[in-house]
């Protein structure tokens, strides 16, 4: 993601408290990042849905990165892998 995406995809981020993740958080993003919506539809093609896409992206990201992190994860049992990865994705979204 370059800086112009990041700063879009962070504006949007920043309105869906208030609007959702809807196409109008989108357009509330663009316009509060300065980006008109041409500019927006190219830098994520499908308007929110790639917003979140991309946002899902990152939450996984972050979550292989914590599972890579601990040396321990390969001897951990199931149950524990998985309330390990989900810790990991929460806290990423603290």
């Amino acid at each position: 993601m370059n800086i112009k995406q990041k700063k879009l995809f962070d504006s949007v981020l920043n309105r869906t408290p208030q609007d959702g993740w809807t196409a109008r958080a989108f357009a509330n993003g663009a316009k509060a990042a300065g980006v008109d919506a041409v500019a927006a539809r190219r830098a994520f093609p499908r308007g929110i849905e790639s917003v979140v896409e991309t946002f899902n992206c990152n939450v996984d990201e972050a979550m292989h990165d914590a599972i890579a992190r601990n040396r321990k994860f390969p001897a951990l049992r199931v149950r524990d892998k998985v309330a390990f990865a989900l810790r990991a994705r929460l806290e990423f979204l603290h």
